[in-house]
């Protein structure tokens, strides 16, 4: 049973005021000396879009979890999402682990439905391998959820998962040109919904704009699915 999947993240919430200026300025040239124009540096930065904090939303321990989609072999796709305002939430930390608990539990009992052993399902992810199998295996172990249990550490997970960038790429780690958009794309397939790609997740959550984010992840489903199908000529 294969389970398609994709993650949209979130730069690290949690961070203080002040580990964003040390991050900052870690980031400032090592020739430039003078306090002013540091500052001046540390304050562009920090208006900007996109940042070293911003960045944070790439790596995999400090990113956030904002919107989860997923479908079953055929079936329809579905969400679940985080968007972090909500007064009840007392940390980003918690929202974060009651969103990955809701999905995992959601997964484990449609497997349990259908009556497919777990060793059968196999999750498949865009890039997974360097991302959103790290990101789910992590935070799954954190909160000591069972389904961590299906996505391990090291080359085990090539017979667990499936990452058709690896299909597309002839087995090679080297992505790029090869983003799902370009692949659906050549194949005819399609692009990106509304225009927007991973680096306006961010401003699109600064500016309330969840639904859109919500529409765009589920939409890179549909194309992971149709790109896959098509490269193992299903």
């Amino acid at each position: 049973m294969r389970i398609y999947l994709d993650v949209e993240t979130l730069p690290d919430l949690d961070m203080t005021y002040d580990q964003k200026t040390a991050l900052f300025r870690a980031s400032v040239k090592k020739n430039c000396t003078k306090p002013a124009t540091i500052q001046k540096k540390i304050d562009e930065m920090t208006e900007a879009d996109e940042n070293p904090w911003t960045k944070t939303a790439c790596k995999p321990l400090r990113c956030k979890v904002y919107v989860i989609s997923w479908a079953i072999e055929s079936g329809p796709i579905r969400s679940l999402r985080c968007t972090y305002d909500d007064e009840i939430i007392d940390s980003c930390h918690e929202g974060e682990d009651a969103l990955l608990a809701e999905w995992a539990d959601s997964v484990l009992a449609d497997v349990e439905l259908v009556g497919v052993q777990p060793s059968a399902v196999r999750f498949v992810a865009w890039g997974g391998a360097g991302f959103d199998f790290q990101v789910l295996r992590f935070r799954l172990l954190r909160i000591g959820h069972p389904l961590a249990l299906r996505f391990p550490d090291g080359p085990i997970w090539r017979t667990r998962h499936i990452d058709p960038m690896l299909i597309a790429t002839a087995g090679s780690s080297r992505s790029d040109g090869y983003s799902l958009e370009a692949v659906g794309e050549f194949l005819g397939l399609g692009g990106k919904a509304e225009g927007m790609h991973g680096s306006k997740v961010y401003p699109a959550w600064r500016a309330g704009q969840h639904d859109k984010v919500q529409r765009y992840c589920e939409q890179d489903v549909s194309l992971l699915r149709a790109v896959y199908l098509r490269l193992v000529g299903e």
